[in-house]
């Protein structure tokens, strides 16, 4: 069966809704093709979608694109159970399985889930699969040391308050 575009989609193909919605998020001009959801195949609106992606991140400033991309990976340290998470994997020196950190943090496994997705997808950590445990490491040993020089600016910052308290008494 051919489609008003001539796009060849299987019969009775549906794609699904989250996908839809997924690709209006990434690029609004997507709404025009999907007056015909039924008729345009998966791979198509892939590759049309890939095709506007691309034409909207040429016409933004490359900087702008790493601005944003470096926000989402400093948002991945914004809880203290990620940062704890990141510490625990630097004291080991190598991978922890999902139960060993839940034992070591101390909190319900599908809350330390939802935190290891968000540093796995932001590639702050690599995870590991050995049957039916998940191992987890540091992607990077300058991920470590980022969170280390932010740490001594934060103990430089809580000194000179200290100071500053005092000079005032």
């Amino acid at each position: 069966m051919f489609s008003d575009t001539g796009i060849y989609a299987p019969p009775n193909y549906k794609p699904e809704r989250a996908e839809l919605q997924e690709y209006r998020k990434e690029c609004p001009d997507l709404r025009r093709i999907f007056f015909y959801p039924f008729f345009i195949s998966h791979s198509f609106i892939r590759i049309f979608a890939n095709s506007l992606i691309n034409k909207y991140r040429k016409d933004m400033n490359s900087d702008k694109i790493l601005f944003k991309l470096h926000a989402e990976m400093c948002n991945s340290f914004a809880h203290p159970i990620r940062l704890e998470t990141v510490s625990h994997l630097k004291a080991k020196g190598s991978e922890l399985s999902f139960g060993e950190i839940a034992d070591l943090i101390g909190v319900g496994k599908s809350t330390l889930a939802r935190h290891l997705a968000i540093m796995v997808t932001n590639g702050i950590l690599v995870q590991r699969k050995d049957g039916v445990n998940v191992y987890y490491r540091i992607a990077s040993e300058k991920i470590t040391k980022a969170c280390g020089l932010i740490r001594e600016v934060l103990i430089d910052r809580l000194k000179s308050n200290i100071e500053l308290i005092n000079n005032i008494q």
